[in-house]
């Protein structure tokens, strides 16, 4: 089987890089510091990225895990105190974030969705069909759907590293993998080649911004593996229920979960009729069987690409969605959201010890890190007897906004999209006003959200759009995350744990909170990063540059933090050991 290449010149899709004004700012491919020069690079990298995974799981679960988490925890260096710096964070804006280590400001990721200047709603992998169709799971091509990283205004990781085998006697591979397509391709960038699920079609896909056709392995993959119709499936956890890996408090209060337990029940996929609203994967992706079926992909993506002859290097990237897709209906005190972690726990150790086997003189370098956070559901928690969570009816909230704009600026339903705590108007709407009046308005709604209780500060894009600098912590987080013509038109802070939703039941992440920032973050390289725990302070944006430097490449363009401390000083002593050793 032949290594896959990359689609596209290499030579001038790097000039165009050096040319083009995005967003109107120019960027440079080229990041202005250089790599550095310390020892050959690891041959494999894989970062893994859990979905949802807030630091706060790891004082409950760590002495429970037995698989890859533990092997990273114990034999990595761990990062104890490492955030996301969004003032709203979202899998697409986390994942961004992870791949190119730039604020939102400059990556334009600002959430999983937003309004286009036609009054349209825009997702954050959206791309005409045109230029990147998407692929059925078996091969055939959607005439209506193109999906591509066309809306990440810089370059990452994967870039940097893909264009470094323009050199002939290089073979660099960038893979990205998540049940989610946000999550891939936002790892995966511009030139690494991304894989995600499509419901539609029951498998896993891509586009043609990646491939002029989709792979014959994952084409069988799909075929030999992919959930079937009206099989019966069942989550079984990985420790019995009577183990303390369990005994929590409010473990199964399922009185305020969006569903019922799931553990050891049978479920399968049903294929909906035509013109059916119901989703046969409303279940299947909310259990293990969705990441495990991922992780099987990946897998096979080595097995068929990756032969760690010398002159091949490959960069893996593995989002593991569905602790974030059972975690929004569940909370993080359930059963269903704390076995996740260790079923998570187990694929990570299968995937090790699958490298491990098959590359036996390949040493991998791993990180492990999450997009944000979590909030425990508030009533849950109310339950405990922490009277201070609330939940706030943001329906409720909009459609007081609406009034006012309809009454006294004739404008009728004004907001068009909420994504709590951000209010998107419509833009079409709101070009029927006179400048001066759509301030007025924006302001006029932005102070009557400022009279509520439970609302600590509020935004306007105005606002957002003339900050410099700030030292006010979380003014500062909204202002990073300011993207023109993407950001909201309101954006609030609300008090700690009252969470703004549209939802009656579950949880979310929403806010710059500790809960929803505060993220593990672990590396592992044998011989060079291990054995460590460090307590300073730093921030996800620190981890791509880290990676660049270790793989001997150029560092994405609008990385704006340092290397993360005490990691690269083990290689530049390794290289020192080398030397004195040749000289003897």
């Amino acid at each position: 089987m032949k290594t896959l290449t990359l689609k596209k010149p290499l030579l001038s899709f790097a000039l165009a890089l050096g040319i083009i004004a995005l967003g109107g700012i120019g960027f440079t491919f080229f990041h202005k510091k250089k790599p550095s020069k310390a020892t050959t690079p690891p041959q494999l990298t894989m970062v893994f990225v859990i979905d949802q995974f807030a630091y706060h799981y790891l004082y409950k679960i760590r002495p429970f895990l037995t698989g890859g988490l533990k092997t990273l925890l114990d034999k990595g260096t761990l990062f104890t105190h490492a955030t996301h710096p969004h003032g709203v964070p979202s899998t697409a804006c986390g994942h961004a974030a992870i791949g190119c280590g730039a604020y939102a400001k400059h990556h334009g990721i600002i959430g999983n969705e937003w309004i286009g200047e036609n009054g349209d709603i825009i997702e954050s992998t959206f791309d005409t069909p045109e230029h990147a169709a998407m692929f059925k799971p078996n091969g055939d091509v959607y005439t209506d759907k193109g999906a591509s990283s066309k809306q990440l205004m810089v370059d990452n990781l994967s870039d940097s590293f893909a264009l470094t085998a323009a050199g002939p006697q290089t073979k660099k591979m960038v893979f990205s993998f998540a049940f989610k397509d946000r999550a891939a391709i936002m790892m995966g960038g511009k030139m690494g080649k991304s894989f995600w699920f499509d419901e539609k079609g029951n498998g896993l896909t891509s586009s043609k911004a990646y491939f002029d056709k989709l792979p014959a392995w994952l084409i069988d993959y799909n075929k030999h593996n992919a959930p079937v119709f009206g099989k019966e499936m069942q989550w079984k956890p990985i420790h019995k229920l009577n183990s303390p890996a369990y005994d929590f408090a409010q473990k199964d209060n399922y009185a305020h979960c969006a569903m019922g337990p799931l553990f050891n029940k049978s479920f399968s996929l049903k294929n909906p009729g035509v013109g059916s609203n119901d989703d046969p994967y409303e279940m299947f992706d909310k259990t293990p069987h969705a990441d495990a079926f991922v992780v099987g992909a990946v897998k096979e993506c080595l097995t068929q690409n990756f032969t760690a002859k010398p002159d091949e290097s490959c960069l893996l990237w593995l989002s593991f969605s569905c602790l974030d897709l059972a975690g929004h209906y569940y909370g993080p005190h359930s059963v269903e959201a704390l076995d996740m972690v260790y079923q998570i726990d187990q694929r990570i150790q299968e995937l090790l010890d699958f490298v491990e086997e098959k590359y036996p003189g390949v040493i991998p370098l791993v990180a492990l890190t999450a997009d944000h956070g979590v909030m425990p559901i508030p009533e849950v928690l109310n339950d405990e007897g922490f009277k201070l969570p609330m939940r706030i009816d943001a329906k409720k909230l909009v459609d007081e906004l609406n009034t006012i704009a309809h009454v006294e600026y004739g404008i009728e339903k004004i907001i068009k999209l909420t994504k709590s705590p951000q209010f998107f108007f419509d833009k079409r709407a709101l070009k029927k006003l006179a400048k001066p009046a759509r301030k007025a308005l924006t302001e006029r709604l932005a102070n009557v959200m400022r009279e509520k209780p439970y609302i600590k500060r509020v935004w306007t894009h105005y606002d957002t759009a003339q900050m410099e600098s700030q030292t006010d912590f979380y003014t500062e987080l909204f202002f990073n995350q300011h993207y023109k013509g993407r950001s909201p038109h309101l954006t609030c802070l609300t008090a700690p744990y009252h969470m703004l939703t549209t939802h009656k039941k579950g949880t979310s992440h929403d806010t710059p909170y500790l809960y929803d920032v505060h993220v593990p973050l672990v590396l592992w390289h044998k011989g060079f990063i291990e054995h460590k725990t460090i307590t300073d302070p730093v921030r996800i944006l620190q981890l791509p540059m880290t990676l660049a430097h270790i793989l001997n490449v150029q560092c994405p363009s609008a990385d704006e933090r340092d290397p993360l401390p005490e990691v690269l000083k083990n290689y530049s002593k390794k290289k020192s050991k080398k030397a004195k050793d040749k000289s003897k």
